[in-house]
Order: structure tokens, then sequence, then C-alpha cells
């Protein structure tokens, strides 16, 4: 049985411009780093990898034909090649670059269904709407166990009613691996404020106006917006 690790893991590509693979040159140099400008979007989630940290380089594509599973008739899945694993070993806090002392995986281990193709994707055990989706992708990536493909593939649904196609949409945005950023990080940033405004009513603060106003900024949809 796998020990539960309470530290994130790291999914993180090595194309850069999309196309040309470092992670041949990775291995070698024993680092990864991204190639974007000081203040990119992943600086503060690369300041917080840290030693002892497992990190596997990713490779994202789409499959239709000739999958290892029963896949439904036309319908595109997305997938993973798992290219490396390793341990982060150092951070000098640039938001740039790790080092990692890596291993080769040769040839790349295929992943399907549970995905992301950001640059960095930080998941964690239990994490997820599904936890267990997360737990089987580390598994799979650090522990080499095959993947269960029936445990993903939801059954079969009717894409020719209603119910069947918002199934078939439902079940590939829960594959891409961005429900929790998209739908659920927002919403508790918002319930952090309301607590904060809510402390700050009980404790006859004037701060709690201020919590309020930020919990229900626009950008968190919380009213109805349409007129």
């Amino acid at each position: 049985m796998v020990a539960v690790n309470e530290r994130p893991c790291w999914f993180v590509g090595a194309a850069y411009g999309g196309w040309q693979d470092q992670t041949d040159q990775f291995i070698e140099d024993g680092i990864w780093r991204v190639n974007f400008k000081p203040g990119h979007r992943y600086t503060d989630k690369i300041n917080s990898m840290q030693p002892g940290d497992r990190i596997a380089i990713k490779a994202f594509f789409t499959q239709k034909h000739n999958l290892p599973f029963e896949a439904r008739p036309g319908r595109t899945y997305s997938g993973m090649h798992i290219k490396a694993i390793g341990t982060i070993t150092g951070n000098p806090g640039d938001g740039q670059r790790v080092g990692v002392a890596w291993t080769k995986v040769d040839p790349p281990r295929d992943w399907y269904f549970y995905t992301n193709g950001s640059t960095v994707w930080e998941v964690r055990q239990g994490q997820g709407a599904i936890p267990e989706r997360a737990n089987a992708l580390i598994r799979f990536a650090f522990h080499n166990e095959p993947q269960d493909y029936t445990r993903f593939s939801g059954g079969a649904a009717d894409a020719a009613t209603p119910w069947g196609r918002f199934i078939e949409w439902a079940a590939s945005y829960i594959d891409s691996g961005e429900l929790e950023e998209v739908e659920v990080a927002y919403k508790l940033e918002m319930a952090e404020s309301m607590e904060a405004a809510r402390l700050s009513l009980a404790g006859d603060n004037d701060a709690w106006k201020d919590h309020l106003r930020a919990a229900l900024d626009p950008k968190y949809n919380f009213l109805n917006w349409r007129k």
C-alpha cells in the first residue's frame, strides 16, 4: 500500500515554443526550468516546489483511434506521455527552475482521461471532485502501477439524447484536470473573504465591509449578473 504524502506532485512540460523538447537536456543537466519571462503565471507555483517533492515530465496529446480501451465512436480522448520522473533536489527561488534527480521513462508511458495541458500542474493525493483520479495518476507515474481504464470510462452514454450529451460534456470536463482550477478555486477564495467578513462583524470591526466587498467582486460571479 502506497503511503500518503501530503506534499504535491508536479507534472510539468518540457517543450519550448510548443515543440522544442528539452527532456533529454533537463535529464542531463539535472534541472527543470521554464522559458518564460520573469513574473510569468507559474512563478508562485515554481517557488513553492520543495526538495523531496516528486516531479514528472509530461507531454499532452489527444487521440481518437487505436486506443488501449474501448472508445466511444467519434470521441477524442486526452492523454499524457510520462517521459521522465524524479525528485526535486533544490529550488533557488527565482520562479524559473528547480534542481531534479531524474530517471528517464523509456519508452514513455501513456496515461489517459485525467489530464492537464498546463506547463505546471500541481496534483495532490485526494484532490478534486473524484479524488481517486488524482491518486491513480500519482501511483501510475511514480509507482509504475498500470492504469485501470474501467474506473475512468464512466460507462456508456447515448450521445443522441440531451442527457447523453451532457454526460459526455461533463466527463470530458472532469477528465481535463481543470475542473478544480476553473470552477472550485475561485469559490474557495470567495468563501475566505466571506469568513473574514463574518469574523470582523462578530468582533465589531469595520473591516467587515472591505471583506464583504472583496467577496462580492464581480469576478466571482456570485451575484446574478443578468439584468
